[in-house]
């Protein structure tokens, strides 16, 4: 074997080696806890300049829950559930780098609204939501 052909094998050899190793390494994150999977207990929520991360959380009806919202925004925001059930609204609100804290006990089954009540902020895509099971 020629040391060309020695150079282009080794080439060949790294080249498929490094695709099995990103490829082995791929795949879907897991879930950040709260979005989609059921939970309870302390939910860390980032809001920021105009998102919540996660935006999306799963909790069963009865069981506490503890949002701990950081601002990492640049403005004030609201971490506002409009209707918890029953006409009641749950609500912080923070200041740019703070963080506060809601606990919670969802009694009804369903999907809540979660926005910023910032004028403005749910117009620019501030939202989620949170399912409410048995």
């Amino acid at each position: 074997m020629s040391f060309r052909h020695c150079h282009r094998v080794v080439f060949a050899v790294s080249v498929v080696a490094l695709v099995l190793l990103l490829v082995g390494c791929g795949g879907q994150a897991p879930p950040a806890p709260g979005a989609g999977q059921v939970v309870s207990g302390d939910l860390n929520v980032e809001a920021g300049d105009f998102y919540f991360k996660p935006d999306k959380f799963a909790v069963k009806a009865g069981t506490p829950v503890k949002f701990i919202v950081k601002n990492e925004g640049k403005v004030e925001h609201t971490f506002t559930l409009p209707d918890v059930g029953k006409g009641m609204k749950a609500e912080i609100r923070m200041k740019a780098g703070e963080t506060k804290e809601l606990p919670i006990t969802f009694n009804d089954v369903g999907t809540f609204k979660l926005v910023c009540a910032v004028p403005g902020h749910l117009d620019s895509g501030m939202k989620g939501e949170v399912t409410v099971t048995r």
